[in-house]
């Protein structure tokens, strides 16, 4: 494979980003399925899209095939660690002074009971804690009328969230490990919009509906019945979330397709959301942002 294109250096990508107009747009977990599908698309609606993948050869890798040109550019880093995450946080900045759109993509299901190197369940290091110290380590680069968006599940609605016990449920429950992770991505979603309306970011999480995955098929050994549709379909819900000129100012929403199902009140409490956040900085090890007073 060759990496030559995505050798130029930061600051030549820098320039270019800067001097072009089209919307600069991360994804996380872009090198397959979904994330892969949805970069496609962005990049051939005229975005520059950043492609996240854990590993360099596969992030180059899912370049390559998009497109070889500086309107996709890989950055690399496993988002199990914390450590890596700054380290890609960085990767981000260093090339992207302004981010328009964030689609907090990435996530698995695990089978096998493990843990994150900062010893935390998986599925909530990776689905969930990741994405959530990636944001604030890239809030220097998200403007008025940046779009954060993070991919939950249907299942989240299986999910139950013990503020005590964050970071360590269900070690040994895959089920109940992955819906909890992506309710918590919901969670996020809406006290994330209430904590930066005064800067104007939009934050929304949505279902990109069951998927013809790896993650899917990982599934189905627990009991999951759904048949999956193409990466494509789901892909297009996240193009919409992204570009749509009708979402310009939506904030603190649950998509299902381009409906808002309701989300249970228990998970709209804005007390038990905030005392999730808090505990979420607190493992991240990372400063809150300030609750905005109405």
């Amino acid at each position: 494979m060759n990496f030559v294109k995505y050798d130029q250096g930061a600051n030549k990508i820098k320039n270019y980003i800067c001097k072009t107009k089209q919307p600069v747009i991360l994804i996380t977990g872009a090198t397959s399925g979904i994330g892969y599908a949805a970069a496609k698309l962005l990049y051939d609606d005229n975005c520059r899209v950043i492609i996240h993948g854990r590993k360099k050869i596969t992030s180059c890798g899912a370049c390559t095939k998009i497109g070889i040109s500086q309107q996709v550019v890989p950055v690399w880093g496993d988002l199990s660690s914390l450590k890596q995450i700054r380290q890609l946080a960085a990767q981000i900045k260093e090339i992207a002074p302004v981010i328009d759109v964030v689609i907090l993509n990435a996530g698995i299901f695990q089978k096998d009971g493990l843990l994150s190197e900062d010893g935390f369940e998986l599925d909530f290091a990776v689905n969930y804690l990741s994405h959530m110290l990636l944001v604030h380590l890239l809030l220097s680069c998200l403007i008025r009328g940046t779009r954060i968006v993070f991919v939950s599940s249907s299942a989240y609605i299986n999910g139950k969230v013990d503020v005590n016990n964050l970071g360590n449920q269900y070690i040994h429950d895959p089920m109940n490990a992955y819906a909890t992770s992506k309710q918590l991505c919901l969670i996020a979603s809406l006290e994330l919009s209430r904590r930066l309306q005064n800067q104007q970011i939009c934050v929304n999480a949505c279902n990109p509906g069951p998927t013809s995955t790896k993650l899917l098929a990982a599934g189905k050994e627990y009991g999951w019945s759904n048949l999956g549709s193409s990466s494509v379909k789901a892909a297009h819900r996240l193009e919409w979330l992204a570009l749509s000129p009708e979402l310009e100012t939506a904030s603190g929403h649950y998509f299902n397709d381009k409906k808002m199902p309701n989300v249970p009140k228990r998970l709209r409490d804005e007390k038990f959301s905030s005392s999730v956040y808090e505990k979420t900085m607190f493992l991240c090890k990372t400063m809150s942002l300030p609750l905005n007073k109405k």
